[in-house]
This record gives C-alpha cells, structure tokens and sequence, in this order.
C-alpha cells in the first residue's frame, strides 16, 4: 500500500513538472544536455517517473550508451537509446531486436531494467551502473568500471548544471549516495574508487526511491568535482 502511495505521488509530482516546463518553455531535464538528449525528454520524464529514478540518471545512460540515436546496435548487440539486449538467451523475456528499436519502448525496458539492478546493488550507483553495462559476473573489470564513471560524470554534470554550476569549471565529476534504510542512514560515501572526503558536494537530491516489500530504499545522491586545482570550485 505504501508503495503504492509513493509511486503515485511521484506521477503526480512528474506530472507537475512536465505541465510547469510546457508553461516555462523549459526542460525538466538538466540545462548541461544537448538537444540529441532533450529531444527524449517526455518519454525519459514518464519512465523515470513510474520507476522512481531522477530523469537525468536515465539521461546520462541514453548519452553514454547511443548519444541520443534511436537506431544503433552495438557490437555485443544492445539495442537502441539505452542499449537494451533483446530477446535471445539469458533474455527470453525481452522484446526482440525491432520492437525495442521503438523509443518509447527501449526507455521503458532501459529504466525497468536499471531501477531493479538498483533495488539488488541496495542503492550502491556505481555497482548498479557496472552491472547495467555488463552483468554481475563484469562489475569488477575496467569496461563496465569505465562505463559507470563515464554515466557518473555526464550525471554530476547534470546535478551541478541543475544548482546553476557551469559544469565545465571541474574536468570530471562523479556522484556521491547515501542511502537511508528505514530510521537508520548509511555513510555517504564517494561511487567508484574515489575516496570520502573530497572537497564539495553538490545539489543533494533523491535518485531512486522505492519498497522492496521489507524497507523502504531512499538514495540520496551528490554531485563531486574532481581535478578542479585551477577551477571556481577549488576549496581545498
């Protein structure tokens, strides 16, 4: 039940979003995206509202893994704007290599496919990212490591555009969480190898909120500049 209750006001809050930007003439995703990826825009906002997911994580994904194109296959044979494998073995449920050519439906699966590596990585991002590009078994190996700091990097360029932070004034950026169960909060800590305590966080917001039928799961994600000796955000 009170699952239910936090999805739907999170439609409701999406909802909202969406009729303020058409008023505003502005984005509900992140000013630092281009037009490739806003052009996704209402159907990144629907399935990041049904899964509870901040749109500009989706974002992020869709740019790393097709720079916005709907039509591309990779070489393992990923599918479309956010590389969904399709039906074949291992993935007898998904949709087949056409079907998820369509947009609409690529997002949909992307972001169901992410939001439930989410609920099993217990909120850790990196891992989740890691296991998103190449399974459990390859969250260790340099390709899907470089893949989630790569997703992280567009998504804290997102969060410090979102805090009005030119994101060009850090070389790089990653994404710190912190993740509440219940009353009792985990350490924020930094994703990926980067250590705690890095100089500055930024724009502290949920990214992914849901039930897992025992506790209720709240990430709370920042955004961290790295290398930034010679930038605005040097605080050290």
């Amino acid at each position: 039940m009170r699952k239910g209750i936090f999805a739907f006001l999170l439609f409701l809050f999406g909802i909202f979003q969406l009729a303020a930007a058409s008023e505003e003439d502005e984005t509900v995703l992140a000013p630092s995206w281009g037009e490739e990826i806003v052009r996704w825009e209402s159907l990144i906002v629907e399935s990041a509202v049904e899964y509870q997911i901040d749109p500009d994580l989706i974002a992020a994904i869709v740019d790393v893994e097709s720079d916005g194109k709907s039509d591309g296959v990779s070489y393992a044979g990923a599918v479309g704007l956010m590389g969904v494998m399709p039906y074949g073995e291992g993935f007898e449920y998904r949709p087949n290599r056409t079907i998820l050519l369509d947009p609409q439906t690529n997002i949909s699966w992307g972001t169901a496919i992410i939001a439930d590596i989410m609920q099993q990585a217990g909120g850790d991002l990196h891992a989740a990212l890691a296991a998103y590009n190449g399974g459990w078994r390859q969250v260790d190996t340099l390709e899907t490591r470089t893949y989630a700091a790569d997703v992280l990097n567009l998504y804290g360029r997102a969060i410090a555009s979102r805090e009005g932070v030119d994101p060009d004034d850090a070389t790089a950026w990653t994404v710190a969480v912190q993740v509440p169960r219940g009353h009792i909060a985990t350490r924020t800590y930094m994703a990926g190898d980067y250590a705690i305590g890095l100089p500055m966080t930024l724009g502290e917001h949920v990214v992914y909120e849901n039930y897992d039928g025992n506790r209720p799961i709240f990430v709370r994600a920042y955004a961290v500049p790295l290398d930034v000796a010679d930038s605005p955000l040097n605080v050290r």
